[in-house]
């Protein structure tokens, strides 16, 4: 996912002209909502293999950045019916403005984490920084961080960084991703119980043969070779897991 806030003040050369930043997104926007309900129409049925109890409580911590409103709307009513299928206790936040839920976060996570065995973080947003956050809570507590998915453009790179902070488990995206594609298939997976590798790997797959479908709406802006060497999620840390593991 494209982060939005430029890093700097200076405008790209590039994207100087107005005609030519709408030449970019409206492609890409065509793209990404075509992917998305084909997604919808075309993936199989997923079904459900979770048990709760057992000696083991978990629950679930989702942040969706400060994007448009459909895409807020979106996102949520996609994302807290599957995690409260799995979950024994589900937060969820949506941000207005860049750090306004630092604060709730921090204290929902915190607070997860004193009464679970085990909690999930789903990090919905652009390029992030959501690691200093997590970083805040004391060492003992983020040692139950189970996985951590994070939809963000090149946020790949936070992998070392997660699992030096606690994390069981990281997955990530190493360029500029279609990851909500990845994201509708992979979240239907877990949350019905297939062991991590298998929804990543089916997910990814599945991602891949929309991909080769979808792109010639781009007009020729987008080449799904390059598209999903950019998205296709990688793993870090523990490798047998699912949502019912300890």
């Amino acid at each position: 996912m494209v982060n939005p806030r430029p890093a700097h003040s200076e405008p790209r050369a590039a994207l100087r002209s107005p005609r030519h930043v709408a030449a970019v997104l409206i492609p890409i926007a065509i793209f990404v909502i075509s992917a998305l309900g084909i997604a919808a129409l075309t993936d199989v049925p997923v079904a459900s293999d979770v048990e709760r109890g057992q000696g083991v409580s978990r629950a679930a911590i989702a942040i969706r950045d400060d994007v448009i409103p459909f895409q807020k709307f979106g996102t949520r009513i996609f994302t807290e019916p599957l995690l409260e299928r799995g979950y024994d206790e589900v937060h969820y936040f949506t941000e207005r403005a860049w750090g306004q839920q630092h604060g709730p976060f921090v204290d929902a996570l915190r607070g997860a984490l004193s009464r679970h065995s085990r909690v999930d973080v789903f990090l919905l947003a652009h390029s992030n920084s959501y690691l200093s956050w997590v970083q805040e809570i004391e060492p003992d507590l983020r040692a139950r961080i189970r996985l951590v998915y994070n939809t963000g453009c090149q946020d790949a790179r936070q992998s070392q960084g997660w699992i030096e902070a606690g994390a069981d488990t990281y997955v990530g995206h190493p360029g500029l991703s279609a990851s909500p594609v990845f994201y509708f298939y992979f979240l239907r997976r877990w949350a019905r119980g297939q062991p991590l590798e298998v929804a990543r790997a089916a997910s990814n797959a599945r991602m891949r043969i929309l991909l080769d479908r979808i792109a010639p709406l781009s007009m020729g802006v987008l080449d799904a070779e390059v598209i999903f060497k950019d998205s296709e999620a990688m793993h870090f840390g523990r490798e047998e897991l699912d949502i019912a593991a300890p």
